[in-house]
């Protein structure tokens, strides 16, 4: 077996290798979700590649991204849990944050001084999927009606996030 060596490669660099690698795993997850009635596997798999994002997201300070990860982590411990039970909806907003995960990562690595943390679109995405983590069964069809409502303020949102986040501002001094 050959050893990689990755003493060149900058703490960025090391994270968007790690976000990229765990992208793959959520979005290859996220979609097999959608064809399972029992998903346990694709849900671990999950789980862990949201807590391995959002630990190397801590480690480079990039607390936007500890926080995505973090509640999309809450969300796959509650759904294995079946205190939630997962939808299509839900795929959707997790697929958006999965793709905001990845802008994050390649955007603090062309620009590592770049600070997320006020960034409104991301703080949204945050609020929603902690809010699909507190649906239960018995007013999942509530929440279904609010959430839509939202995917289309979310799906404006999420557009000028990209926008947003492809070409960050910096703070001024």
């Amino acid at each position: 077996m050959t050893e990689t060596n990755f003493n060149h490669l900058s703490l960025p660099e090391l994270f968007s290798m790690e976000v990229k690698t765990q992208v793959a795993v959520l979005n290859d997850n996220l979609l097999a979700l959608e064809n399972k009635s029992e998903p346990t596997e694709e849900l671990t798999e999950l789980m862990r590649a949201a807590h391995s994002i959002k630990g190397a997201a801590r480690i480079v300070q990039v607390d936007a991204a500890v926080s995505l990860a973090h509640v999309m982590e809450d969300y796959f411990v509650a759904v294995q849990e079946k205190r939630i039970t997962l939808d299509s909806t839900h795929v959707d907003i997790l697929l958006q944050a999965v793709d905001t995960l990845l802008l994050i990562s390649d955007n603090f690595v062309n620009q590592p001084e770049t600070s997320f943390a006020d960034n409104l679109e991301i703080k949204s995405l945050v609020k929603t999927i902690a809010n699909l983590g507190n649906v239960t069964k018995e007013n999942q069809t509530l929440v279904k009606e609010t959430l839509a409502k939202e995917t289309i303020v979310n799906e404006d949102i999420w557009t000028q996030a990209q926008t947003n986040l492809q070409q960050p501002t910096l703070p001024t001094p």
